[in-house]
């Protein structure tokens, strides 16, 4: 994706958070988890993204949660199946005290809804995607939980907005995973190539988010922790001094305060198409080559203050 169109699709979600009141409150013994499906990729694949997760508040006044994601590959062709899900009914098996009761997926393209579900009801594709990737069930066909499985082509850019029916509150799951048939996937089978969540973090917390690779060969990443530069389209209440901490199995792997105007991570960004960050800004990003396994970023506030952050991951080519 251009810098110019993930510039504008950022300006039109921006416009959204700014009109939301306050911010969220923390959201306590959630565990993120992305599961890593046991893929039998042949050798020539090459890593890859298979699943990304987050959990979210969904509060009133609504505070908006936004996930875009691009699929491609330079060798891809086709298309890739994607399974999005938003769960809140279902996670009340798991001790969450306060799930979402209903909560609502919107895919948009371009800035225009394509989709839309609320209440997945019992569809076999969702179903059977689920189980191939290893997600657990959903309580019931009839839960009101919402998913939606997406077949997206090379060069393919969606967002994904979640929010909840009558204004009902609680603790929703968003996950997103590649769904392709172990069989059927080779290195010309398109993939994630970003992964980018845009959320106000709320004082004295910040954000996760957790993902998985699977695949032969080590994956290189770009993730970022964006903030200050925000500034550049307009943005107020952005965190002023994000943290980015990598972690693999719970143990930290990688962290970066301040990108410090790094000249690997400059390049980096520019050959993703990704906002530029701000020389002297405090914005935080790392490049790391990761196997298959599973992985968790967390994004603090060094200043304890809270406010707007844009956590993205980018394959590196």
């Amino acid at each position: 994706m251009s810098f110019v169109r993930r510039a504008t699709w950022l300006m039109v979600i921006l416009a959204g958070l700014a009109r939301a009141q306050p911010l969220v409150p923390p959201i306590a013994e959630m565990v993120l988890a992305a599961s890593a499906p046991a893929a039998a990729f042949d050798e020539e694949t090459p890593g890859r993204i298979v699943s990304f997760s987050i959990v979210t508040s969904i509060d009133s006044p609504p505070v908006p949660t936004t996930v875009i994601f691009e699929v491609g590959g330079a060798d891809a062709q086709g298309e890739v199946p994607v399974l999005v899900r938003a769960v809140g009914p279902s996670l009340a098996r798991f001790g969450t005290m306060t799930p979402n009761p209903a909560p609502v997926l919107r895919l948009l393209a371009d800035g225009q809804p394509v989709a839309e579900n609320r209440g997945w009801g019992g569809q076999p594709a969702v179903a059977e995607a689920s189980a191939r990737v290893g997600a657990f069930p959903l309580a019931a066909d009839d839960s009101a939980d919402a998913a939606m499985l997406v077949n997206s082509a090379v060069g393919t850019q969606r967002t994904i907005d979640i929010s909840a029916r009558d204004g009902a509150s609680g603790v929703v799951l968003v996950e997103l995973y590649d769904a392709m048939p172990d069989a059927s996937a080779s290195r010309h089978t398109p993939r994630f190539l970003s992964l980018s969540v845009l959320r106000p973090a709320p004082a004295g917390s910040g954000l996760s988010a957790s993902f998985a690779i699977a695949g032969h060969t080590p994956k290189a990443l770009l993730i970022r922790a964006v903030g200050p530069s925000l500034a550049s389209l307009a943005v107020t209440g952005a965190m002023a001094d994000p943290k980015l901490t990598l972690l693999q199995d719970e143990t930290p792997i990688a962290s970066n305060d301040d990108w410090s105007d790094a000249p690997e991570l400059r390049a980096a960004s520019a050959t993703v198409g990704a906002l530029p960050l701000e020389a002297g800004a405090k914005d935080a990003a790392l490049i790391r080559t990761l196997g298959a396994g599973s992985y968790t970023i967390e994004v603090s506030d060094t200043l304890a203050r809270g406010g707007i952050v844009l956590l993205e991951i980018y394959e590196l080519p």
